[in-house]
């Protein structure tokens, strides 16, 4: 997965100019090779289907371009997504994993609004940790899931604002979310959520808060006095969180 992502950037042209035709050559086989690791990590795991929306949110976030472009890049993952869903279904049978666990769309969503909220959590205080995480199913909006959905929306919020100011925090969030979205239970699957599912959500947690907390604490004038303290305070607190661990 990570290798396919790490390929593609590779296979980018480094400026808007005429390139040589060995640099041509290197990034059409650079991006050749990233298709065949995307593939090779579909083979491995569902998961990694989320790879074509984070190129396209990268293209649109990061690089700048347009929804169109952004799209034209991701198309050749888009397909090979498409088409791995359909050769599972032939093989195994069946697309989704177990019916509505919740009883319903509806119920199986609110509750996975709790969910997202939780992944989140994690991320901050990684306390208490589970085997298993077992949330009574949602059937109507109640406290926990508009608490939980204004939260989740407010970060949402903030990765759209910053998307042209700070384009890696915002991409960062945004792959965060993207990574999740195969285990979102839009299509079901046997378990609400999973500390394992957050291991490629981790990358884009680490990079919004690597170049949010550097970005404040590194790229300050010598003479901005105390400013970086709050920002190196909130970092220290953090690693006090992931101790509790």
């Amino acid at each position: 997965y990570l290798s396919s992502f790490i390929l593609f950037l590779k296979s980018l042209p480094e400026d808007a100019g005429r390139a040589p035709r060995s640099s041509v050559w290197a990034r059409n086989s650079a991006w050749a090779a990233s298709l065949l690791f995307f593939a090779l990590s579909l083979l491995s795991k569902e998961m990694a289907v989320s790879l074509p929306l984070v190129l396209f949110a990268h293209a649109w976030t990061v690089r700048a371009r347009t929804l169109k472009e952004s799209l034209k890049d991701a198309l050749p993952y888009l397909l090979m997504a498409f088409a791995f869903a359909l050769l599972r279904r032939a093989v195994i049978g069946q697309t989704a994993q177990t019916a509505y666990w919740a009883g319903g769309f509806i119920p199986q969503m609110l509750t996975m609004v709790k969910g997202f909220a939780w992944y989140v959590k994690l991320m901050l205080v990684p306390h208490p940790l589970s085997v298993e995480y077992l949330f009574p199913a949602k059937h109507a909006v109640d406290g926990e899931v508009l608490l939980s959905g204004l939260f989740l929306s407010a970060i949402l919020l903030a990765a759209w604002r910053l998307r042209k100011t700070r384009p890696i925090v915002s991409f960062g969030i945004v792959l965060f979310f993207l990574s999740l979205a195969p285990v979102s239970n839009i299509i079901p699957i046997n378990t609400i959520i999973n500390e394992r599912f957050l291991y490629l959500a981790v990358v884009g947690f680490g990079l919004a808060l690597g170049e949010l907390v550097g970005g404040r604490v590194w790229r300050l004038p010598a003479d901005a006095g105390s400013r970086p303290l709050p920002w190196a305070a909130a970092l220290a607190a953090l690693f006090i969180a992931y101790s509790l661990a």
